[in-house]
């Protein structure tokens, strides 16, 4: 049986829920290949809701190559559901082939999935996805397997989730077999097979790339995560598994054992980008462990995500030591008030202590990068200033990652919106919705300018005075900012390219 994969979310092909479901099922005998569909970032316009699709030259190749799959799973995240639903007409009407989704989307709306596609697993796919294979592949009965939902006779069949593997090492690593991959080339428009020359082209754009070639691997030590922002989708995951502990980490030997085998199966790796959703959170004398065999084994240095609590912060000179040189730390918001709808529950304070603490460490680091969510529905001018000037309070130097809210359904402020009538139409407004393009308002843009390395703050207090203010926080006048944005992102990438030098010290 043949089974073909797509993932058609990630830009840096990362992967890591089909990749790890291709080595499980290639583990047990199926043919899977993987095919790698990262979007076109360029084409997300401020605060525009669009419909982003294959062009039919894709859709051709895409054919030719799924023309001998028994089953085709498509994972995918809401921005990109018009995508995944041209990708199921496609092998529905031009191949007659049975298609399954997965992912965050398709497990938060299993209805509207079945509606479209033929399955739909819900929640880890591991397991689920194996058992499902074997009695497809056996022609025997679909309709009690944990985890899928299925149409019969007309009727939805909404099958339990399986508990949560909890042994994480007994799933293998990720799959980097390259013989069975295929990648969507966005320059050359065309499908493409993965090899290690185009591979090592892709790995060589990351966190750490800052004024010299760095060519990293992606990867996660856990699963799940320990807060509940109202705003993300570890929201809902942990509503639909509890009482579950949510959280899981593998075995430090097994994490480690994983990055010696790809190093050693692409030796031009030289860095590592841990994206667990707060890999600081890994308990005490794991982080001991892990920081003291990584720092034995490798020389290369890494980057990982991080909360602003004080007990993940005091990991930070541990880390260091064994090789950490760039953080990303999730601010999100400077108003109390809207970190209380977020459901986050560090204050100004515990962000700018975060933010000193690391600041102790700019000569040995990467500037770390900061995020903050914009276009809240619920905020006033009051709460953006104040997000403007917790910025304006981090000590340099750092990066700002502004993005969107997206009201992703099934979480908190999805269901506050919802019923505080904030939209009428979830298509447009929501799905279509990028987290990465935020409107082109006169505060946000101000957040931008604040959270520039080059543009003195002394300016950004000047423009944020009441009656400019007043002046120019207008949706008509958003065109004007739509131009000034873009000359920023111009000045930022001549700013870290030209100006930023790369200080930070090799482990």
């Amino acid at each position: 049986m043949k089974i073909t994969l797509f993932e058609i979310t990630c830009p840096d092909i990362r992967s890591f829920g089909i990749r790890c479901i291709g080595s499980y099922l290639r583990k047990h005998g199926f043919d899977t290949n993987l095919v790698f569909m990262p979007p076109d970032l360029e084409k997300i316009r401020p605060g525009k809701g669009e419909i982003h699709l294959f062009k039919k030259r894709i859709l051709d190749e895409l054919v030719e190559l799924c023309s001998d799959s028994d089953l085709i799973g498509i994972s995918f995240l809401t921005y990109y559901f018009d995508k995944a639903v041209q990708l199921t007409n496609l092998f529905h009407e031009k191949l007659g082939k049975h298609v399954i989704w997965g992912g965050i989307h398709p497990t938060i709306k299993p209805v509207e999935g079945v509606n479209i596609a033929d399955y739909v697993c819900v929640g880890e796919g591991e397991e689920a996805l194996l058992e499902f294979c074997q009695k497809f592949d056996n022609n025997e009965d679909l309709s009690s397997i944990k985890n899928i939902w299925l149409k019969h006779n007309g009727n939805i069949i909404s099958n339990k989730v399986r508990p949560l593997v909890r042994d994480l090492d007994s799933i293998v690593d990720p799959d980097y077999n390259l013989d069975f991959h295929f990648y969507h080339d966005i320059k050359e428009n065309r499908i493409r097979r993965l090899n290690d020359s185009l591979l090592k082209d892709i790995m060589s754009f990351g966190p750490l790339s800052v004024g010299q070639k760095r060519y990293h691997y992606n990867t996660m030590m856990s699963r799940g995560c320990p807060h509940a922002c109202a705003y993300c989708c570890n929201n809902y995951y942990r509503k639909m598994y509890a009482p579950e502990k949510y959280l899981r980490w593998r075995s430090v030997e097994h994490f480690i054992s994983e990055l010696e085998r790809i190093t050693d199966r692409f030796p031009f790796i030289n860095a590592f980008n841990f994206f667990d959703d707060s890999f600081f959170s890994m308990p005490d004398h794991m982080m001991k462990k892990f920081c003291e065999i990584y720092q034995e084994k490798f020389k290369h240095p890494f980057t990982s995500q991080s909360t602003p609590s004080g007990a993940a912060i005091k990991k930070l000179d541990l880390l260091i030591k064994a090789g950490l040189r760039r953080v990303e730390v999730g601010i999100q918001s400077g108003s109390e008030r809207i970190n209380k709808i977020y459901k986050r529950r560090f204050k100004g304070s515990d962000i700018l202590d975060a933010a000193t603490n690391i600041n102790k460490y700019k000569k040995i680091i990467l500037p770390p990068d900061y995020h903050v969510i914009l276009d809240n529905p619920w905020e006033t001018n009051k709460d953006i200033i104040d997000t403007l000037e917790l910025v304006l309070k981090l000590p340099k130097p750092f990066f700002l990652k502004p993005s969107s809210l997206v009201l992703y359904p099934t979480t908190g402020v999805y269901e506050k919106a919802k019923e505080e009538g904030f939209f009428h139409e979830e298509l447009d407004q929501i799905y279509r919705k990028a987290f990465g393009a935020h409107k082109a308002m006169y505060l946000n843009f101000l957040i931008i300018l604040a959270g520039s390395g080059y543009f003195p703050k002394f300016l950004v207090k000047i423009l944020k005075n009441n009656i400019l203010i007043k002046l120019f926080q207008r949706e008509s006048l958003s065109i004007i900012f739509v131009i000034l944005f873009k000359i920023h992102k111009l000045k930022s990438i001549l700013y870290e390219k030209l100006i930023l030098k790369p200080s930070y010290k090799s482990p």
